[in-house]
């Protein structure tokens, strides 16, 4: 009875049937599971940090432009044009928190996004220029130069 089993143990591990094989992919499949999960969690902070990215980039250069037309100064509302930009955009973070601060020569957008124990911060800013300005200062300039050489 013994010989029959130990021949029978024998012949099994000739043709490879052993279940080492269930043991080891029953330990190897959770780690992959995690990885995949790890790779598609990050795919999607990156997705979400390029719009919010985007996003409050173009909303300070169009504030930055509004700012620097005459009559049309503090008529953007910055962070309700961030907001539209957004809208449905967004995979991983549901809820951002928008710091809008506009100077007479910069306009700064900051947002910062979190879901569970991630967090994400953006921040933007632009310049106001003004460059009628110095091209008239430097067109005067020019001008007092040409006419003081000739005095």
């Amino acid at each position: 009875m013994k010989k029959r089993i130990r021949g029978r143990i024998k012949r099994r591990m000739k043709k490879g049937v052993s279940g080492i094989m269930t043991i080891e992919l029953a330990c190897l499949m959770p780690v992959l599971i995690l990885v995949f999960q790890l790779i598609i969690y990050s795919t999607f902070y990156y997705h979400d940090k390029i719009i919010l990215l985007a996003a409050a980039g173009e909303a300070v250069v169009m504030a930055a432009r509004y700012e620097r037309r005459e009559g049309l100064q503090g008529e953007m509302d910055l962070e309700a044009f961030f907001r539209e930009q957004i809208d449905g955009k967004l995979i991983l973070f549901s809820g951002t928190m928008v710091d809008a601060e506009k100077t007479d020569d910069e306009v700064t957008l900051t947002v910062s996004a979190q879901k569970g124990e991630m967090r994400l911060s953006v921040m933007q800013s632009a310049v106001v220029s003004k460059p009628e300005k110095e091209i008239r200062r430097m067109s005067v300039f020019n001008e007092l130069l040409s006419n003081g050489g000739e005095e």
